[in-house]
């Protein structure tokens, strides 16, 4: 006598079954059809584009103080990997971009593993799947190499920290690096192309506030390395933007980026940075324009208002391409 063949279901799916079985006998069915292999596949991840949030490590530093680097011949000076961040958070789908041996990627990726990531987002804000790309850098010391990398011994104590100086506006991700010697408790900054002058001497503030770690070789014995901390920095209006963003295809932009910087004259024979809020219409007509910092002359103010209302911009546009309209911003940077 024919029998159809034993097909494992889920236990969800079970009780849908059991839940649904009639109190009377039912005619005889066509054998069940096996799950395709299709329907137990998990999506898979995309990279972060235009819009897309990319995934990062809850707590800075993570992969490096969980990193322990095998006896191995040779240390390569830099590894790169990649891996999946689903929405939830969980870590999966690692794999090395870089050359690297089995033993150092196994290490690697028990690290990565170890470490808990705040998911990326789409373009609607809405948690993704996306891959994280992430470079590693190592120092060989003959046989011997970084077993533990310079870093904060409180993460985030040099962000909590740090405060721009009046009358200079920075936004988005500022990587700051500050050496730390053998045996030392602080670290000092060193001076990069977005890092000098008044942004240099409030950033060594903050690094004097927060003890750091010294990095360690392979023997324990504490060595002189770079630690890499990475800073946030918000604007004035960035919660404006932020909240309006998820409803956009495109925000508010200049058509000439360098338009407003050629008409300026006065702001030529002064350094600084002035930061412009202001609002587009749907045909790109500019309106509400604010400057900072306020106590920038009265010239300068007039001459900086002219540029941006003179020059044309392309107004946002919606999640169906049509015009509307939208807060934008603008950095000015003069030396």
């Amino acid at each position: 006598m024919w029998a159809p063949p034993e097909v494992a279901l889920p236990a969800l799916a079970l009780l849908l079954l059991l839940a649904a079985e009639p109190s009377v006998p039912a005619a005889p069915s066509a054998p069940p059809v096996p799950p395709t292999a299709a329907a137990n596949q998990v999506e898979a991840p995309v990279y972060a584009t235009g819009g897309y949030a990319a995934p990062r490590v809850a707590e800075p530093g993570c992969v490096g103080r969980a990193l322990v680097i095998p006896k191995m011949p040779g240390i390569p000076s830099d590894v790169t990997v990649k891996f999946a961040v689903r929405s939830s958070g969980a870590v999966d789908s690692f794999e090395p971009i870089s050359e690297v041996a089995t033993s150092l990627s196994d290490a690697i990726q028990r690290a990565v593993m170890s470490c808990r990531f705040i998911p990326g987002t789409d373009s609607s804000g809405q948690p993704a799947d996306l891959w994280k790309i992430m470079p590693l850098r190592f120092e060989a010391l003959g046989a011997k190499a970084i077993t533990s990398l310079a870093r904060e011994s409180e993460p985030g104590c040099i962000a909590r920290n740090f405060r721009l100086p009046v009358g200079i506006f920075m936004s988005g991700r500022l990587k700051v690096q500050v050496k730390v010697a053998p045996g030392a408790a602080s670290g000092k900054v060193i001076p990069g192309r977005s890092l000098r002058g008044p942004v240099v001497e409030s950033l060594q503030a903050a690094v004097d506030r927060c003890p750091m770690v010294p990095a360690t070789d392979a023997d324990g014995k504490p060595r002189e390395d770079v630690a890499e901390v990475d800073l946030y920095l918000a604007l004035p209006d960035d919660d404006v933007r932020a909240e309006q963003r998820p409803r956009l295809l495109a925000e508010p932009l200049l058509e000439n980026r360098r338009c407003v910087f050629q008409q300026l004259s006065g702001l030529g024979r002064t350094r600084g940075v002035a930061y412009v809020m202001l609002e587009v219409s749907e045909v790109g007509a500019p309106s509400k324009i604010r400057i900072e910092p306020q106590g920038m002359p009265l010239k300068m103010r007039l001459e900086l208002l002219d540029a941006v209302s003179s020059c044309p911009w392309l107004p946002a546009r919606d999640l169906e391409g049509r015009p509307v309209k939208a807060a934008a911003s603008l950095t000015v940077t003069y030396d």
